[in-house]
Formats: structure tokens, sequence, C-alpha cells
């Protein structure tokens, strides 16, 4: 970075980014191939762990090596709460939230889902995305816009292959009278 340019560095992904990856993920179907990454996360410290885990005495020493029952029960239970299967205060959502996202950010090998996460999404879903944000266009005007836009698009069509037939059908014709009109008229310079 040069001394006169100082830009702010920001993190890849936002907060409703986030949101949004652990929504799709938390509506498909998945199923997880190996453990063994969830434990690295939390043995690592990538997350510090919501709530107590059931299995372990509460001795302040207590703190990683995880199991893969213990990695996989505290998995599962950010799924709860960030799928509203239970209902915590949106402070404890949030950074559940967070947490799930950061599981599947360094899962993606270990998970086999029918909808992936961290996939580009379509233009659709990021018109979707921008009407929501903007808040002046909704999905229904998108999609008759879409249909509006298609229609349109057929009828442009419908006409190129009108006069594509056309010419085909009366070229002859068509070049006696390029010809015949263009010994006529006299061009500007030549009067």
């Amino acid at each position: 970075m040069d001394q006169g340019t100082q830009e702010e560095v920001r993190p890849v992904y936002s907060y409703p980014d986030k949101a949004e990856r652990v929504k799709v993920f938390v509506t498909s179907r998945y199923e997880i191939l190996s453990w063994n990454t969830a434990r690295r996360v939390l043995d690592q410290e990538f997350v510090t762990p919501l709530r107590e885990f059931p299995s372990r005495d509460r001795s302040p020493y207590n703190r990683p090596p995880y199991h893969g029952d213990e990695a996989q029960w505290y998995f599962e239970w950010l799924v709860a709460i960030c799928s509203g299967t239970q209902h915590p205060p949106s402070e404890l959502l949030r950074d559940a939230t967070e947490q799930l996202f950061t599981f599947l950010l360094f899962m993606r090998n270990d998970i086999k889902t029918d909808k992936d996460p961290f996939a580009t999404p379509s233009i659709e879903k990021r018109l979707d995305l921008i009407a929501t944000k903007l808040d002046i266009i909704s999905s229904k005007q998108i999609y008759e816009l879409f249909t509006h836009l298609e229609s349109r698009d057929k009828k442009f069509l419908e006409i190129f292959e009108i006069v594509k037939t056309w010419i085909q059908t009366y070229k002859q014709p068509l070049e006696q009278a390029k010809e015949y009109f263009g010994k006529k008229v006299q061009k500007p310079e030549e009067k």
C-alpha cells in the first residue's frame, strides 16, 4: 500500500452475507461427511463456545481437545439456533450465525449439500437482493419485468425472421430495384 493511499481493509463477508449463506445452508438438505474439521475449529479456538458442553466438567482448565461427538453436538445446536427451532435473544442469534458461518467456511469439503451456500447467486437472486436492499422493487415487479423482456425479445425475433424471409423471397427484385434506383438518383456531388 502506498503512503499516499490508505484504503480501509474490510472482511470479505459482511454480516448480511454471512447470514444469507447460513440461511441457504440451514434450509438445504445436508450430510456431514467428517467432524474432524469441526473439532479443529473448536480446538484452535476459531470460535468460543456460546454454551457449556453437557459432557464436560466446569473446570476452567477443561479446554481442547474436543471430541467428534462434542463438535457434532455444538454444530447441531448452532443449526437449531439459526434455524429458529430455539428462540434465543437476538444477541445470541447473531453470535450463533457468525459461528455457524465459521464452521461452514472451514468445513466446505466435509459437507455434502443440495444447495452450496458459497455458490455465486443467480441473476434473479442478485436482483431480488438488490430490490430488498433498495426496498423499492418487489419480487412480483421483477418477475413481471423479466416476463415483459422475454415477450419483447420473442417479438423482435419474430420480426427479424419475417424480414429475413421477405428478403430471401424478394432478393432478385430487390437487387433490380437497387440497381434501377441507383442509376436514377444522383448523388449531390454529381449534379
